[in-house]
């Protein structure tokens, strides 16, 4: 209660400190544009770029590029969701599992999803199939990760007591799966920021429909105004899909302490 009230208190001036931020950030782009210093064919200033936004919006060709984009992310994190955490709870849950399969993921974990891009449009060509795998690549080894380290730090009281009682191993599994919860949620929300990025720049490479195509079209077609659109829409998509998994996380897992808490935010 004390945590939330204090929140609560913050919470005006933290909206003050973003849009001043933002404000500020809109002044320090329009003086660079029109500095000179760079040409404003290749950095539009805001106005330009609101100009180019409305347009867009009045065309509604902005709706196609950005549900190609959600829907090739979220597929891909969907994918990766139902790979990773059943394997992570099950590496997480035994000995033998996780020293068979560390060097393997040790070894794949850091490469990055446009790394396997060339192999990827041999194997599935250069479509949404292809952005989806992918988007599903990158999403999971975070995934898989952090449902592996909510398992292993379960607390040891808390299973002596599901043993002391009785618990049956279903019942035990379960309540090691809520446990869990935290790191596992933690892990789909850093993969959901992935899952946009790796969309968008497997689209800018590839060619895939989304909003990285569409960048590249703009960009490629003399309209960088329309580019800005296109980039601050992703942005603008990354941030809303972060804040509104952080705001389902902190109000759905309500069992973890105060102290976990505060690092779910």
């Amino acid at each position: 209660m004390a945590a939330a009230a204090s929140t609560r208190r913050q919470l005006p001036g933290r909206v003050a400190m973003t849009f001043g931020s933002f404000l500020i950030g809109l002044v320090a782009w329009q003086l660079l544009s029109s500095s000179g210093l760079v040409p404003r064919n290749a950095l539009p200033g805001p106005v330009a770029t609101a100009t180019a936004a409305g347009e867009l919006l009045r065309t509604g060709a902005i709706w196609s590029p950005m549900l190609d984009t959600l829907v090739g992310a979220a597929a891909g994190l969907g994918i990766a969701m139902a790979l990773a955490i059943p394997i992570g709870l099950g590496i997480g849950s035994s000995t033998f599992l996780d020293r068979a399969t560390s060097a393997v993921l040790e070894f794949l974990r850091p490469v990055p999803a446009p790394a396997i891009l060339p192999i990827a449009i041999l194997l599935l060509g250069s479509g949404s199939t292809m952005k989806i795998a992918l988007v599903a690549f990158g999403c999971f080894f975070p995934i898989l990760v952090q449902t592996v380290h909510g398992i292993r730090e379960t607390d040891p009281t808390l299973l002596q007591t599901t043993r002391a009682f009785r618990i049956s191993p279903a019942r035990r599994f379960l309540i090691r799966l809520l446990s869990a919860s935290p790191n596992i949620f933690t892990g789909v929300r850093v993969s959901a920021s992935i899952a946009l990025l790796v969309a968008v720049a497997v689209e800018i490479i590839a060619g895939a429909p989304g909003l990285g195509s569409a960048i590249q079209l703009a960009s490629g077609g003399g309209n960088p105004a329309a580019a800005n659109v296109y980039i601050i829409l992703a942005g603008a998509l990354g941030v809303l899909v972060a804040g509104g998994l952080g705001s389902v996380q902190r109000s759905t897992i309500t069992w973890v302490g105060e102290g976990r808490s505060a690092e779910l935010r």
